[in-house]
């Protein structure tokens, strides 16, 4: 049972993912409309980044120029990936 009346109500917590076809329509949706409206999840903001477009942004610059020119060099924000998504805090989300 949910903690409150608001948080049954309330869109999962998902951590984009560039590879995930659904994420990406998602994100082709909110470029065409400019709101999160239609969502039906909330991406989760981590890494130093201030909101959900500038992940998304980065995710899918690197998703499509790996996939056109192979694989790219990890930058710091890729080799902190890991350890940012232990530190979220405890609320409940899906890795994808």
């Amino acid at each position: 049972m949910p903690n409150n009346l608001l948080s049954a109500y309330a869109r999962p917590h998902v951590i984009f993912d560039a590879s995930n076809p659904q994420h990406r329509k998602w994100a082709h949706r909110f470029l065409k409309d400019r709101n999160w409206r239609n969502c039906p999840v909330q991406f989760v903001v981590f890494g130093g980044e201030d909101n959900v477009v500038s992940i998304v942004y980065r995710q899918l610059s690197r998703y499509y120029l790996s996939k056109e020119f192979g694989k790219i060099p990890q930058d710091d924000w890729d080799r902190n990936y890991d350890r940012w998504i232990d530190e979220l805090p405890s609320i409940e989300y899906n890795k994808k």
